[in-house]
């Protein structure tokens, strides 16, 4: 028998009734697909209540997210946000693996691959053969279309957008977006799922950037021309930002958390689909990320982490 034969037995085998649907007293566990940028926080957040299975590619990479995910855990601990207790509960709700088919027993499944949309459709489509009827789907993404996924996905009705803020586990807000194919219980099952993660979700439009990366880069966008037009250097401006407009962090320590090769990444996906000058950026980034620094993953960026 074939594995998409056993798994159609296995969605078969479900209620298919109207109180067959998920709700979010039925989540016991979560899956999350990729760990480089945003699974590895979003992974810490999901474990402070659920069970957390998270896959990566290879046994090279899922130990690296691995070990990420225990240095956010215990960053938590040492900062008195976790007793030790709770750390070690914490810890032991993750099962970081290789295998996609250790995901069929979770309710709700969290896609955080890269934001390449042929990436993204092969997986939701291999989860779709493995997970039961009503799991449901959601994408971190914020810069491809929630409607193209839904479909890719193979249950359209039961996927929707997610894109948490960075670091998942310390930021409250998550911008919620549906598709068009998006039932009605859909969103409200995840408006409950965010709320009993602690996180305070909003509704948003199916739309490039969504609302926080729509206004996000133009503000970067602004940084950067300002850098090389030299009103300031990175040190200076992110300064400006955090005493003078309020911000908690600078435009630079932002970029440079996120990942440069992310931002360009980012910067030509909304260009592309608006053709609008607000999501254009001067020759520097592109330069940083030629010469490899990246930001904190690779310890410089426009800053200096080593």
């Amino acid at each position: 028998m074939t594995m998409q034969s056993n798994a159609t037995d296995h969605r078969e085998s479900q209620n298919m009734d109207e109180e067959g649907k998920m709700k979010v007293e039925d989540v016991k566990s979560v899956g999350i697909v990729g760990c480089g940028t945003m699974g590895p926080t979003i992974a810490v957040a999901t474990a402070m209540k659920y069970d957390t299975v998270v896959r990566e590619i290879s046994d090279e990479l899922a130990e690296k997210g691995k070990n990420k995910i225990a240095k956010f855990i215990s960053k938590l601990a040492d900062k008195g946000k976790l007793s030790e207790e709770e750390h070690d509960a914490c810890v032991g709700r993750v099962k970081v693996v290789v295998e996609l088919e250790k995901l069929k027993d979770c309710q709700v499944i969290i896609d955080a691959t890269p934001d390449k949309l042929e990436i993204k459709s092969e997986v939701l489509s291999a989860l779709h053969e493995i997970c039961p009827w009503n799991t449901v789907f959601t994408t971190t993404s914020s810069l491809l279309s929630i409607t193209a996924l839904a479909a890719a996905s193979g249950r359209p009705d039961k996927f929707i957008g997610t894109h948490f803020s960075i670091p998942a586990h310390l930021m409250k807000l998550v911008e919620v977006a549906k598709a068009i194919q998006t039932s009605e219980e859909t969103k409200t099952f995840m408006f409950d799922f965010l709320k009993s993660l602690d996180k305070t979700p909003i509704e948003t439009k199916d739309n490039p950037g969504l609302l926080v990366n729509w206004l996000l880069f133009p503000y970067l966008s602004a940084a950067l021309k300002a850098y090389s037009l030299g009103l300031g250097t990175p040190e200076a401006i992110d300064t400006a930002a955090k005493l003078g407009l309020g911000f908690p962090i600078g435009p630079f320590q932002l970029m440079d958390f996120s990942g440069l090769d992310s931002c360009v990444e980012a910067f030509n996906a909304l260009y592309e689909q608006t053709r609008d000058p607000a999501y254009t950026y001067p020759p520097i980034l592109q330069k940083m990320v030629e010469a490899g620094y990246l930001g904190t993953k690779t310890g410089k960026g426009f800053h200096d982490y080593k």
